[in-house]
């Protein structure tokens, strides 16, 4: 599962990719529930006591005066082996909650996923088609709307990654903004902008759109060969 949620160990995940990135170099993080589970003792009814006590989605507020050392001592001490344990152990720290809203959220995290854990490594481009009905059904944004808002996404694949179907990025002008960030130099030694503001034009079936953004000179030279002079 590739998510920054930590509920996600709540519904029993196995394993959990973070910090991914399609920037050149970069490297993400994988947890294994396995090895968190054998580190500190916990199973799914351990875990879901420990979010349930500092905060989760459904309850943010957690309980009072608890944070993650006391909660994490405290479900290590109840060896909540079964559902009627972590009920207890909720109920004494959780206060005057309701216990409808209790027993609904332990309802939650112990329901079987629809989807099973999986982790699919290959990266697809943003499914423009899609954005643009999902665009005009809800928001009733026109083609160009939905172009407009969509186009730094494309932007960053086709500098990244590759250029997606059926989309044609052209590369306009850059320049040096005015509030400079000088961070390298070139082997003349002189300095080089660490960051450029680049105009694109964007077409997708007949309709263009330009947008402006701003791009590391060490990623825009990836793509495009530009010289500067000072």
């Amino acid at each position: 599962i590739i998510t920054e949620d930590s509920d996600v160990w709540l519904y029993g995940a196995h394993t959990v990719y973070r910090q991914l990135s399609t920037a050149p170099g970069s490297h993400g993080i994988r947890y294994r529930g396995e090895n968190i589970r054998e580190k500190f003792g916990l199973n799914q009814y351990s875990m879901i006591g420990l979010g349930v006590l500092i905060g989760c989605d459904m309850l943010p507020a957690g309980a009072v005066g608890i944070g993650l050392k006391k909660a994490l001592k405290l479900v290590q001490g109840a060896g909540l082996s079964e559902l009627k344990d972590l009920y207890i152990l909720l109920l004494q720290y959780l206060g005057q909650r309701p216990r409808k809203l209790l027993k609904v959220l332990l309802a939650e995290f112990l329901s079987h996923p629809v989807v099973k854990d999986f982790v699919y490594t290959e990266l697809r481009p943003p499914n423009v088609s899609k954005f643009l009905t999902v665009g005009k059904k809800y928001w009733g944004w026109t083609v160009k709307m939905c172009l407009s808002r969509l186009a730094p996404v494309l932007i960053r694949w086709h500098l990244d990654v590759i250029d997606v179907p059926n989309i044609d990025i052209t590369y306009l002008s850059c320049y040096e903004p005015q509030d400079k960030v000088f961070g390298s130099r070139s082997s003349s030694g002189d300095q080089l902008p660490s960051y450029l503001k680049v105009t694109w034009s964007v077409h997708y079936q007949h309709v263009e759109v330009r947008v402006r953004t701003v791009e590391t000179i060490r990623v825009f030279q990836q793509a495009y060969v530009v010289s500067f002079k000072h």
